[in-house]
């Protein structure tokens, strides 16, 4: 038998929650990722590359060198999923593989020159931000994204 706090997946025991305002709350953030990722994806395709493409990319444009197996975790993808994509980014000249000097089994994803150069071309924040958000300001955004970690923080599965 599950415990209280094991049932309440994501709010502390003897916390009074309205489940009409939970549900909300929950279909709202299901709402709002849905048009943010239509919205994004508009953005990425002006790129000629997919959704999946554009995380590694932007996680890479950060932090090159980058163990194969850590961005599957990184992404929460299967190791042979990120392989797909890593072989379709290799083939369009936008990433190599690597063997790391230290230890030759750790296969590491590099930027080519067009990846990098990418960066410049990437998804303007801005213009999304317009898009999406042009009656927040900077604080509210700043404190929704809090409000946000902090919901994400206490949801386990």
């Amino acid at each position: 038998m599950k415990t209280q706090e094991e049932q309440n997946h994501c709010c502390p025991p003897n916390l009074e929650i309205d489940l009409d305002d939970f549900s909300a709350v929950a279909d709202l953030i299901d709402k709002i990722n849905k048009k943010l990722f239509r919205i994004h994806n508009e953005f990425i395709a002006r790129l000629g590359i997919t959704p999946q493409q554009y995380y590694i990319l932007n996680y890479l444009w950060n932090n090159d060198g980058v163990p194969l197996n850590e961005l599957a975790k990184i992404h929460g993808t299967a190791k042979s999923t990120i392989t797909g994509i890593i072989d379709t980014m290799e083939k369009n000249g936008l990433v190599y593989r690597d063997r790391n000097s230290d230890d030759r089994r750790v296969i590491l994803i590099r930027l080519t020159e067009k990846g990098s150069a990418m960066q410049g071309e990437s998804v303007d924040l801005n213009a999304i931000t317009n898009k999406c958000c042009a009656d927040l300001n900077a604080a509210e955004i700043k404190q929704l994204r809090l409000l946000l970690a902090k919901f994400n923080s206490q949801i386990t599965l």
